[in-house]
């Protein structure tokens, strides 16, 4: 396979991918947009999804990871399992059959046989342009074969990058794809266009993450973002926010890192137990039901409300979609001249009982959530004076402060206005005085009230070390659309 150069001046395809687009999604190192388009009003619109990643390696590289069948594809195309070339039309044009699945992630759809026809140039500015198109109806598919509308064609444009990567002198190029989905060809009843694009988000979100490890090292790199349907998502040490994550111990000689997090064992806390009610006997906790996978802190000149509705959570959002969970986030807000954020990210399996003592949370009103919804601090670690301030005793939040629960098919938050109370206020601007020499530990669960609610279950554990308040990451917001 051969780069042909030719004159980007005379070619409408490159113009069509300068257009202007909507701004659809956003993560540090990736951007998704969006457009509908017709060129005859009678037929209905196409929907193209666009999505470009920055890759550190040279083009050729990356035109020869995307035009390969070899079985490595599979390391960063979770879609495909296998392909060869049916025929060679000339330099830049062949015919090739690939087997594999139609994007529809949360979907048992069925691997399938397809053919496609791939064509790729070079242009004079450096770009390169790679398009595929799936026969649908043509003498080179056989009868029985079926593509239907999930099999979307898609474009690659690879061009070099102005970026970070090249003020840190490492050749870089930007990746393009764009899937063409023409909402004339679905099956009504069966699909929306909505659904189908957003499967094609996430799906192309994933195949970038996975393109850009496997062209760094030309080998499989497990990372978090590439867990999917097939894979295990099992002790998975991702971590997501802006403050660094790994377990310490609280010797007394250990020399902390600053802001750091994790998620210290559950036995650490007492709760109430199968027999509370009668004896009133507290025991460790036996187990989380949610994982800690990131705590961010944030200033902001106003509160910061409902953190997970804005772009920040993107990746998140992505991890939690692919391995079948939700999000759970604590959102602890902090007044003064300017806000402060501190949020606390769980993952929660979407396969949770809803008629348990979580589930009736999760789907009741706010006032059983007010009743019900628990905190308990603990300073492991720091000055006497804090830690008496501060005690360990539970706290029902919505009897407390005040506390808004947002929940969507997405995630599940709890933003809880410190400043709502004037003694909760008083003792963490306190505690924010000594923040930067403190352990701070902190654990959510539901309140159980009867014997079928005991013992109760840890939602999340969470300990924070040595926390700086000047490193306090600004906040943008940034609505999804």
């Amino acid at each position: 396979m051969q780069l042909k150069t030719g004159d980007v001046r005379n070619d409408n395809k490159m113009n069509q991918l300068k257009e202007r687009w909507k701004m659809l999604f956003t993560t540090e190192t990736i951007q998704i947009f969006e457009k509908y388009e017709s060129s005859d009003r009678a037929k209905p619109k196409t929907r193209r999804i666009k999505v470009t990643i920055s890759i550190p390696t040279d083009v050729e590289t990356i035109f020869h990871i995307l035009l390969d069948l070899n079985s490595t594809r599979k390391t960063w195309d979770k879609a495909f399992r296998w392909g060869n070339i049916l025929n060679k039309v000339d330099n830049d044009k062949d015919i090739v059959q690939i087997h594999s699945k139609p994007i529809l992630l949360g979907r048992k759809v069925p691997f399938q046989t397809v053919i496609a026809k791939r064509s790729w140039k070079k242009f004079q500015t450096g770009q390169v342009l790679i398009q595929t198109e799936f026969i649908r109806s043509n003498e080179l598919a056989s009868e029985s074969q079926n593509i239907d509308y999930m099999y979307n064609d898609y474009t690659w444009m690879i061009s070099p990058s102005q970026g970070l990567l090249e003020k840190e002198n490492r050749s870089s190029f930007n990746s393009t794809v764009v899937y063409h989905i023409d909402t004339g060809q679905l099956r009504r009843g069966e699909y929306s266009p909505h659904i189908c694009s957003e499967d094609i988000r996430f799906y192309v979100l994933e195949l970038m993450r996975g393109l850009e490890a496997y062209s760094e090292t030309k080998s499989v790199r497990r990372i978090p973002m590439l867990l999917n349907q097939f894979d295990s998502p099992e002790n998975s040490t991702t971590s997501f926010g802006s403050l660094t994550s790994g377990e310490q111990s609280l010797t007394e000689n250990i020399a902390y890192a600053e802001n750091n997090c994790y998620s210290p064992e559950s036995k650490n806390y007492m709760v109430r137990g199968k027999s509370y009610l009668a004896d009133g006997i507290k025991v460790p906790a036996q187990s989380n039901l949610g994982e800690l996978v990131g705590v961010d802190w944030f200033i902001h000149s106003e509160r910061i409300d409902n953190v997970c509705s804005h772009t920040c959570t993107n990746e998140l959002e992505l991890h939690a979609r692919i391995n079948n969970k939700f999000i759970f986030a604590v959102n602890i807000q902090v007044p003064g001249s300017k806000h402060f954020s501190i949020v606390f990210y769980y993952l929660i399996p979407s396969s949770f009982d809803k008629n348990s003592v979580f589930g009736k949370f999760i789907y009741g009103d706010d006032e059983y959530r007010n009743a019900r919804f628990k905190l308990i601090p603990n300073i492991p670690k720091g000055p006497w004076i804090v830690q008496r301030a501060v005690g360990n005793k539970p706290l029902i939040v919505g009897g407390a402060l005040k506390a808004m629960y947002i929940r969507t098919g997405r995630y599940f938050e709890v933003d809880i206005d410190i400043g709502s109370s004037t003694v909760a206020n008083s003792i963490v601007r306190f505690v924010l005085g000594y923040v930067r020499n403190l352990v701070v530990d902190l654990c959510f669960l539901v309140e159980g009230k009867s014997m079928s609610e005991l013992p109760e279950e840890l939602i999340g554990t969470s300990r924070i070390s040595h926390l700086d308040p000047d490193s306090a990451k600004p906040f943008s917001p940034s609505f999804r659309f």
